[in-house]
């Protein structure tokens, strides 16, 4: 029981480091579409950012949507995590070695989340219901898969 408190810090870090990097590599992006310029939003399930119209280099976040992504992409990680560790048993070499891996790939993480966060923010919200907000300046929003190759 032991083991599961010391591996849900670096797999929260690993989850919030798939929506605050800037790679979108997965996720669904609506696109908007109207009489006026609207942002994009992302989500991953959950809408949790979108660029800001104050400039090209900045984002608006919505905390609810992080909170939700957060979880998602957490039970994700978890579930490999505990893979892993299942598949690498008791081999003293591999366990030194993931553990290596780990903890440079989360001190790496976790110092792009500090850089991106001092970054990026534009503005924080709660939420955002984005189809009041679209048909409030007249635009459609559509959902659009996207994948990085």
């Amino acid at each position: 029981m032991a083991k599961i408190p010391k591996s849900i810090l670096p797999i929260l870090v690993f989850s919030l480091s798939t929506l605050l990097f800037p790679l979108d590599l997965i996720g669904i992006r609506y696109q908007c579409t109207g009489t006026e310029i609207f942002p994009d939003f992302y989500a991953s399930p959950f809408i949790y950012k979108s660029t800001s119209l104050a400039t090209s280099m900045a984002y608006d976040y919505y905390i609810l949507g992080l909170l939700g992504n957060t979880l998602v992409w957490g039970f994700f990680f978890f579930s490999i995590h505990q893979l892993i560790v299942h598949f690498i048993g008791k081999r003293k070499t591999l366990i030194k070695l993931y553990k290596l891996v780990l903890a440079s790939l989360y001190i790496f993480l976790l110092i792009g989340n500090i850089l991106e966060i001092q970054v990026s923010i534009q503005r924080i919200e709660w939420s955002i219901d984005i189809e009041e907000e679209a048909k409030l300046w007249g635009n459609v929003c559509e959902p659009q898969w996207f994948y990085q190759n």
